[in-house]
């Protein structure tokens, strides 16, 4: 999983950062190859997630990209039809990856793994493990909490949680919306952020810091009165009175 998402996360840096426009074509399609081989479910629904993302941004903002987002609806879903009714054997290959082998959609063993989170929690709810990160041991073997927000309040507890939450949730703009929902979607079913310094964290808070002068995702745009600088104002000033002298002599003219 961990390989994964540090495709994901090149996935984003690729959209994200400017790069030569002969070479971001070439990584797009290499990634998304690359994420499809790996076929890590939670990755997989963050990939589709962040698609719907920028093409609601491009409805909304109704610029050219609005072409091609369309374009790559047109073609993925004839593809997609195409590969479940005449390319059955892959398509049940695909299913037996996505279902783990089970024929139906199933937690992998995360279940009992969160009952023992939630079982801590509900003993330790405001403080957790005092921000020592929290394992269980189940059949010989350690785990963490598999989840990035039972694995926080296991951790730091209810209010180290809601601390986390909030810097994220204020920080969250027009500009990396994005970017920063579908991480968060990600730890509903993975431990991917929250760790305190890996990829994903550190891009997390790259696209929360790095877009700190965009306007808020949640506010509207206040619209300030501007006022002149003074060196303008003084300028203009100093124009007034030509502006009257000039009048003055069209009158007497």
């Amino acid at each position: 999983s961990s390989a994964a998402f540090n495709l994901l996360m090149g996935y984003f840096l690729v959209h994200s950062v400017k790069l030569n426009r002969y070479v971001k074509p070439i990584l797009i399609p290499l990634f998304i190859v690359s994420m499809i081989i790996t076929f890590n479910r939670t990755m997989l629904i963050c990939l589709v997630c962040f698609t719907g993302l920028q093409i609601f941004e491009a409805l909304k903002t109704r610029s050219r990209r609005i072409k091609f987002a369309l374009l790559s609806l047109i073609i993925m879903l004839p593809c997609a039809v195409m590969l479940r009714f005449v390319f059955d054997d892959l398509w049940q290959v695909m299913v037996f990856q996505f279902t783990v082998g089970s024929g139906e959609v199933s937690l992998s063993g995360r279940e009992q793994i969160w009952s023992k989170a939630i079982e801590f929690i509900s003993n330790n709810l405001l403080f957790g493990k005092n921000s020592f990160k929290w394992y269980v041991e189940i059949g010989g073997e350690v785990f963490h909490a598999h989840n990035s927000y039972l694995q926080l309040l296991a951790t730091n507890g209810l209010i180290g949680l809601l601390l986390y939450l909030s810097f994220i949730f204020f920080g969250i703009n027009k500009k990396n919306y994005k970017y920063v929902l579908p991480i968060l979607l990600s730890g509903a079913a993975q431990y991917s952020f929250g760790w305190g310094v890996s990829l994903v964290d550190i891009l997390l808070f790259y696209y929360l810091f790095s877009s700190e002068s965009t306007p808020h995702l949640w506010k509207k745009p206040s619209l300030k009165k501007q006022s002149l600088p003074n060196d303008a104002s003084d300028g203009l000033h100093e124009l007034l009175p030509v502006k009257s002298i000039l009048i003055t002599s069209e009158k007497g003219v």
